[in-house]
């Protein structure tokens, strides 16, 4: 499937190469956290994929599988008084969390 006239054959149910995978427990979801800076936090367990695009059977192992963790903001708790918006809650916005990641193949 052809998304852009460049010709770029992506596949946004199979390409797995590009997505990252996470489930991201927000703050702003417990009561006893209402009113405190931690209303405004998640901690997130995530995975993701990286180098299955350029890896060919018997060249060099590219594939590397990642679990990480981390610390994000919670993007619609801080634009709420702004913008009403539940997009973030299935779309996180790069470079607003810090993740640890490990690779899960060596």
């Amino acid at each position: 499937m052809s998304w852009f006239s460049g010709g770029n054959n992506s596949d946004v149910f199979t390409d797995y190469e590009h997505h990252k995978y996470l489930l991201a427990l927000k703050g702003s979801g417990f009561k006893d956290l209402a009113g405190t800076p931690y209303e405004y936090l998640e901690l997130h367990l995530g995975y993701y994929t990286r180098g299955y695009d350029e890896y060919r059977a018997g060249g060099p192992e590219t594939r590397r599988r990642t679990i990480y963790f981390g610390v994000g903001l919670n993007v619609t708790k801080l634009l709420s008084p702004l913008w009403e918006t539940r997009v973030f809650n299935y779309f996180q916005v790069p470079y607003t969390y810090l993740p640890y990641d490990d690779n899960i193949d060596q």
